[in-house]
């Protein structure tokens, strides 16, 4: 009887081999085959947009951006800067001194026709005369020849000549004369006249209501030799007479310092080391009949050119025996305006800095470009959406110190994208010399990582928002804008970068600048030893000519070559050499050092935390108002001066004046 189970077919190429036999090798190699076989990677049509149309990704953006910033500037114009209701305010420095220019190109081909009827807003320079030929305190600032020094300087400040009082100036700036004062000067109208009339208003002096009160009262003009006539008993008859209580109660007291030495037996002559002076400018400026909302901006850039002069006349020399101080509002703004745009200058430096340590980090200057310009790109977007969207008007300082807080947001953000672009070289070949997937698997990554961050800074900001104060509030805003719009950019913009700088071959350059940087060498990636042995050895392997490994080319940052599996990394042989530098620091020296004293370490931080804490609830408000500028700024002196020399009771007479309006409300309809 037939067994066919028995019966093994022979192979009859080689006899000696069973079928089963012959057919094991490939059904082997067909498992194998499919061991090494790649898995499905993921995709994504955004993603692969990026890839295959970098270039169209980069000029959306951009041009995202210019319409941005043209919406920003045209809102800023509309509004003429800052709308605070502050004048002149600080903010929007850039887009005033546009406004400015724009003004001026618009006046050359203007002539005012209309002239000065009312009396409306009001601004006083404030000057300060102190000896300087004695230590402080210890001078005479009502002397003879100083008070002379003070009615030059006073009549100078006022654009006259000496020839306009009567002589000729011994102690004359050695700057530009003023000129344009009476454009810009207040006015005391005499409405018993149709229409009023108005003279230029005297300003507050030691010469003309202290020591020629008498004569100025009786319509006399003073003339340079009027002060040449002076005697010292003269002037110590009118500060005795006009520094009674009778007087003080007037308002003369403004003039007189906290150390005025009265007549007594220690010292029979009334002295004192400074005094000071109020000049008064006024709006309507000339050319203008009111002062109102339709106008305002042309007359504010009219009375700020008028009154920015007084910088640089008060830059020159001061004359002999004396120091002069200043203050006035407008020229306080523009001092700070100057400080605040040197500080942005220096502040600047961080920006180079945190470009120099992209650039070292990624190791690609064209990298560390395209990043900041992803940072800068977001503070116009935010702007426009703060002004145009939000609709919101208050702007300040710290609004523009916002754009700092996202440059050290916006370079980490960098870091986690390239940091990801660099990892994905070991999650196999699979992702690595797959394009379309390993940018996938890039974005993905790096987008959901710095959303985390992203979100939990933008909230906080957010919630500074609901801040009471306007400025902290405002701020909120801004930042949480320009924390979006650099997230927004950091997605779009910055992979499209990236993929530019691979595919224009910028990667094989590093840091070298020129076109004859020498690339770096290919990376050899290994498909399968086993299955490309038998290949080479018989000649066989022609997809590579004769070699082992396929080539692809090797990046500046490629600098290990892929794993085999994301498992692998854990269990492979780490090679330090091939870490970057910040990667080695960590690995070899902070890693160790953490690991090993964790627990010291742990009680350190803990006692710091609570030392800290103690000293953070003893902190108390100061006792008097700080400044934030340096003492040696012009403002900073002058309110010194002012509040320190002086008493309390002389301060009546710079209170700014109060104004009443009446109207019909229009919720509550006559009739």
């Amino acid at each position: 009887m037939r067994n066919d189970a028995a019966v093994v077919p022979m192979d009859s190429a080689n006899p000696t081999t069973t079928a089963a036999q012959a057919a094991a090798p490939d059904a082997e190699e067909h498992v194998q085959g499919d061991l090494r076989r790649k898995p499905e990677v993921k995709t994504h049509r955004f993603t692969t947009f990026i890839l295959r149309r970098w270039w169209l990704m980069m000029i959306l953006v951009l041009l995202f951006v210019i319409f941005m910033t043209a919406m920003w500037t045209s809102v800023v114009t509309k509004r003429g800067g800052n709308s605070n209701g502050q004048f002149l305010a600080l903010s929007h420095i850039t887009a005033r001194r546009w406004l400015v220019a724009m003004l001026a190109d618009q006046r050359q081909d203007k002539t005012p026709v209309e002239t000065r009827s009312e009396d409306l807003p009001e601004f006083r320079m404030h000057v300060l005369y102190s000896d300087s030929s004695a230590p402080r305190r210890e001078g005479n600032i009502f002397s003879k020849a100083n008070l002379r020094k003070i009615f030059e300087t006073e009549q100078q400040l006022m654009g006259k000549t000496g020839a306009d009082v009567g002589g000729t100036f011994q102690y004359p700036r050695a700057g530009p004369p003023i000129t344009g004062f009476n454009d810009i000067v207040k006015l005391d109208y005499n409405y018993s006249t149709t229409p009023p009339t108005g003279t230029p208003r005297k300003p507050l002096s030691i010469i003309y209501d202290v020591i020629f009160r008498d004569e100025v009262l009786a319509g006399q003009t003073i003339t340079l030799a009027d002060l040449d006539g002076l005697t010292d008993q003269f002037i110590r008859d009118r500060l005795a007479k006009y520094s009674s209580a009778q007087y003080l109660q007037q308002g003369l007291g403004f003039f007189f310092p906290n150390d005025f030495r009265g007549n007594t037996s220690a010292n029979p002559n009334y002295r004192g080391w400074i005094t000071r002076s109020i000049i008064y400018f006024g709006a309507p400026v000339e050319g203008f009949s009111y002062y109102t909302r339709d106008n305002e901006k042309d007359q504010q850039y009219l009375h700020l050119q008028g009154v920015k002069q007084y910088t640089d006349w008060f830059a020159e020399p001061d004359p002999p025996g004396i120091t002069i101080n200043y203050k006035e509002n407008i020229l306080s703004n523009d001092e700070v305006s100057k400080m605040v745009d040197g500080d942005f200058l220096l502040a600047g430096s961080a920006a180079i800095a945190v470009f120099v340590f992209i650039t070292i980090n990624t190791q690609s200057w064209f990298l560390a470009a395209m990043g900041m310009l992803n940072i800068i790109m977001a503070y116009p977007c935010a702007m426009a959406t703060y002004h145009g969207v939000v609709g919101l008007e208050i702007n300040t300082t710290m609004n523009m110190l916002s754009l700092f807080i996202v440059l050290g947001i916006g370079a980490d953000d960098i870091f986690v994208y390239v940091d990801a672009w660099l990892q994905s070289q070991h999650e196999g070949e699979e992702i690595y010399l797959n394009e379309p997937a390993r940018i996938y698997w890039v974005w993905a990554r790096a987008s959901s990582a710095m959303m985390v961050t992203t979100l939990t800074t933008f909230f906080a900001f957010v919630m500074t928002a609901a801040s009471p104060i306007p400025t902290i509030a405002t701020f909120g805003i801004i930042a949480a804008l320009l924390i979006f719009f650099n997230y927004l950019f950091i997605i779009t913009w910055f992979p499209a970068c990236v993929i530019m700088w691979e595919k224009l071959g910028l990667a094989r350059r590093g840091l070298c600048f020129t076109p004859w940087c020498v690339p770096t060498k290919p990376i050899e990636v290994v498909e399968d030893d086993t299955a490309d042995k038998d290949d080479v050895e018989s000649g066989n392997n022609d997809d590579n000519n004769g070699k082992a490994a396929a080539t692809i080319p090797r990046s500046r940052t490629a600098n290990l070559a892929p794993m085999e599996s994301q498992s692998s990394r854990f269990n492979a042989e780490v090679d330090i050499d091939k870490f970057r530098p910040t990667e080695r620091i960590f690995y070899t020296r902070i890693a160790p050092f953490v690991l090993k004293f964790k627990y010291p370490l742990l009680i350190f931080f803990t006692l710091l935390f609570v030392v800290m804490a103690v000293f953070a609830v003893q902190f108390q408000p100061p006792d008097v108002s700080g400044s934030f500028l340096p003492p040696t700024a012009e403002i900073v002196r002058a309110n010194d001066l002012s509040s320190g020399e002086f008493p309390a009771s002389a301060k009546a007479v710079e209170s700014p004046p109060v104004f009443f309006f009446w109207g019909v409300n229009p919720d509550d309809p006559l009739d």
